[in-house]
């Protein structure tokens, strides 16, 4: 069974939150924590993705999948891009282009591709603080699909 699948009857079965969900499929696994779930949508603190398929990738081959998520992942509230490289530590940082401003607030996905995981969260800072997690809503469809879509950006790494 498919690691969304398995996330969909976890869903099911979740309550209201918070709660941690996890599921394994061959040499990948994904953990979600999630805030609150509701019949339509949950509010999410960490989407994560390790593959074995990403372990030891160099940075050239991990820039080609960070291109790929940021083609595919049109769907979430901003476009995401690659924003920083850092080839010693094989690590693709990407975030929202460009990010959510309001009033004195700044939020934004950051999405890591490192050698071993795909990783997403949502950040939000003040010109006073440093910045934090902010949770995050989205569709159970959404969800779903972002996972799918981490595991076959993995996959073809």
């Amino acid at each position: 069974m498919s690691i969304s699948k398995q996330l969909e009857q976890q869903l099911a079965t979740a309550g209201a939150g918070p709660v941690s969900l996890a599921a394994q499929e061959g040499d990948s696994s994904v953990l979600c924590e999630l805030v609150a779930v509701e019949s339509l949508g949950v509010s999410l603190r960490l989407l994560e993705l390790k593959s074995r398929q990403l372990e030891g990738k160099p940075a050239e081959q991990l820039r080609d999948v960070a291109g790929k998520l940021a083609k595919k992942v049109s769907y979430l509230l901003e476009a995401i891009a690659p924003v920083e490289i850092d080839d010693e530590s094989c690590t693709i940082q990407m975030r929202s282009m460009p990010p959510h401003r309001a009033e004195n607030a700044t939020s934004y996905y950051e999405v890591l591709v490192t050698a071993g995981a795909i990783s997403l969260r949502r950040y939000s800072k003040t010109r006073r603080t440093t910045r934090q997690v902010e949770a995050f809503d989205l569709t159970r469809q959404v969800l779903l699909r972002l996972v799918d879509d981490f595991a076959t950006a993995a996959a073809e790494a």
